[in-house]
């Protein structure tokens, strides 16, 4: 290296710290310049020369996007310690997660979608939940009244009456496929069954209701989503804003970096 190399090596180091202490001051220009497309390995040259960390690198970008207004009602952190995880960008209250950005290669992947998509199979999976357990509720109590009719309240079954009232319990039971032993303790004790299957019920009703809280649950949360325009907006404004700034979309960033595609 000659003098004049050294010189233009210098100079081309100043412009650097120059360029970058302008984009850090202003937070618009972060996204779209902060990485140097014409000398990737300057900046990270200059920043190891700065004896500047990759998290105190990242903690600084953070920072300062943080003050632009599309993204004053969203917290960002960094998904994992390394050099090419991306930033999570969520909107706080309620919280959900909104996207992935990788600002060196100007990438991101928008995760809301699948949030969304998420909740509402949580909404069919609980009403599913719901609607067997009340399916199930309603078996055992028509086991329980059908019994009642066909026993007149009479679980001993004693008399006469009782002996035709055991053939119409007997013949029920089969129709609704009990096995012939289970029929046979059943009528042995019918009183002792009906007891038994008060309880089995009781705790079927509590499985239900359990079913109806979750299912309930999962309304709520879509609802904070259908019902919050201010979160619908961001999420078109901060695409918006990764667009304008070049950034391409991708369906799964994580995979992308991993395998260090464009």
């Amino acid at each position: 290296m000659n003098v004049e190399k050294l010189h233009e090596t210098v100079d081309g180091v100043k412009q650097e710290i120059d360029r970058l202490v302008q984009v850090i001051e202003h937070p618009e220009d972060i996204l779209g310049n902060f990485y140097n497309a014409y000398n990737e390995n300057l900046l990270q040259h200059v920043l190891e020369y700065m004896n500047i960390s990759e998290d105190e690198k990242y903690n600084l970008l953070i920072e300062q996007l943080a003050k632009m207004p599309v993204l004053s009602n969203c917290k960002i952190t960094k998904l994992k310690s390394g050099t090419s995880s991306p930033l999570l960008v969520s909107y706080r209250k309620p919280e959900f997660r909104l996207l992935k950005i990788d600002i060196k290669g100007k990438k991101f992947e928008n995760v809301f979608e699948t949030v969304v998509r998420g909740l509402q199979i949580s909404i069919n999976e609980t009403e599913a939940a719901v609607r067997k357990a009340e399916r199930d509720v309603a078996e055992l109590k028509e086991v329980a009244t059908r019994i009642y009719q066909l026993s007149n309240g009479d679980y001993a079954l004693r008399g006469f009456a009782g002996l035709t009232r055991k053939r119409n319990i007997r013949n029920y039971l089969d129709s609704v496929n009990y096995t012939k032993d289970d029929i046979d303790r059943i009528i042995g004790n019918l009183s002792g069954f009906v007891g038994r299957l008060s309880d089995s019920i009781d705790k079927r009703q509590a499985v239900l209701a359990e079913a109806e809280v979750k299912h309930s649950e999962a309304l709520d949360r879509r609802g904070e989503y259908d019902n919050n325009t201010f979160l619908q907006n961001a999420v078109g404004d901060l695409t918006a804003l990764l667009t304008n700034s070049g950034y391409e979309l991708k369906k799964d960033l994580s995979t992308t970096l991993r395998e260090g595609k464009a």
